[in-house]
């Protein structure tokens, strides 16, 4: 990487990390440089992190034996919320913004905010139908976005959503729903394999 590379990741306010798993249409859009230059750019500044798995827990047993919380995209359907304050450690909620803000935040804020404090990662979550126009077009971006966070990061990406977003299956590591009944709360796993579970 030469030193011309440093800076113009410096002046975008990104790191070498960040850089290597953006798109170079994205870079291109956050550098200012043309998509061809972007791609050359990524080829440079490849970097090879080998960063070691969160770990976390539902604080559930069942839930960690069906539906372990390793890293990548995990689509959450349904009564999600108050398993979600349950999980070790605490998890970082993305700020609910929608469309244009949502995608940006994703793609450039919150990865920094991850990078600050890389020894402490914690699992994310964040509400992933945030479009009011483009819906599907939109959560496949945002799941795609969030499985590329989740891996390189090596974090749990928890994107509570409906089931529009199992059209997008190749993006997640993960899918579950929680649905309420009278007997209590069903656990149905759709992802890595089907399972189902009562919480009482």
């Amino acid at each position: 990487m030469s030193e011309q590379d440093e800076i113009i990741l410096k002046n975008s306010g990104i790191s070498r990390l960040h850089a290597t798993w953006l798109s170079p249409t994205e870079l291109a859009q956050i550098t200012g440089l043309s998509v061809e230059e972007a791609e050359a750019l990524k080829e440079r500044v490849r970097v090879f992190i080998s960063l070691t798995p969160l770990r976390c827990s539902w604080g559930i047993e069942v839930l960690d034996t069906i539906l372990p919380l390793i890293y990548g995209a995990h689509l959450l359907m349904g009564d999600v919320e108050r398993f979600v304050k349950k999980i070790e450690p605490e998890v970082l909620w993305v700020p609910e913004l929608l469309d244009e803000q949502y995608v940006n935040y994703l793609v450039y804020d919150l990865p920094k905010e991850i990078e600050e404090n890389i020894e402490n990662r914690r699992p994310v979550a964040t509400y992933v139908e945030a479009f009011t126009r483009d819906i599907e077009e939109g959560v496949r971006y945002a799941l795609w976005t969030l499985h590329r966070i989740g891996v390189v990061y090596r974090i749990p990406v928890l994107a509570l959503g409906s089931p529009l977003g199992l059209k997008f299956k190749e993006y997640l590591t993960g899918a579950v729903e929680f649905v309420k009944t009278v007997a209590g709360t069903e656990v149905r796993v759709f992802l890595p394999s089907p399972n189902f579970a009562l919480l009482k």
